[in-house]
């Protein structure tokens, strides 16, 4: 995991795209609450994603998160999906 060296960069950015999606998980639509809401590197950081550009950041819901960073590793990997 990388360290978020500017954490009132990152909180920024989480609100700003907290509104941008509406408050909604970009891949099932559930509705969020600033809390509850991930956000998440479109882009992986280890696939070389860059960790603060809002062009590569989403709003995701914990399930969804979990779910797409698991088929990331799994490519990552060469693991077969099932």
């Amino acid at each position: 995991m990388v360290k978020r060296t500017n954490p009132t960069l990152w909180r920024a950015l989480r609100a700003e795209m907290f509104i941008h999606s509406k408050g909604r998980c970009r891949i099932c639509g559930i509705l969020l609450g600033l809390d509850s809401m991930q956000l998440d590197h479109i882009i992986p950081l280890a696939d070389g994603g860059k960790q603060h550009d809002k062009y590569n950041l989403q709003c995701l819901c914990s399930c969804c998160h979990i779910s797409k960073t698991s088929k990331e590793n799994k490519e990552r990997r060469g693991d077969s999906l099932r």
